[in-house]
């Protein structure tokens, strides 16, 4: 888990998922900061190459950013941290 919050997102590349397929996963956050959602990338594990999968995670997370801004996600800025609920 440790790794998925540092990378942004979830990959089952290493991992095959049954009849052949991975997939990828970013988190959607809302205007509180917390996770609402996620995005899922999946297809089949010959298209989901360590080649393509870049490409695939860079698009998977400027979507995940873009639905988030749009349910008013604000990424915290330094200093004092906001309280959650």
């Amino acid at each position: 888990m440790a790794e998925v919050r540092r990378q942004g997102y979830a990959s089952s590349a290493d991992q095959m998922l049954s009849a052949g397929f991975a997939a990828l996963s970013a988190p959607i956050f809302d205007y509180t900061g917390r996770m609402a959602a996620a995005l899922t990338v999946l297809g089949p594990i010959g298209a989901m190459t360590a080649a393509h999968r870049p490409l695939f995670t860079e698009m998977l997370l400027a979507a995940a950013r873009r639905v988030s801004d749009k349910l008013g996600y604000a990424p915290e800025k330094p200093g004092p941290k906001r309280a959650r609920k």
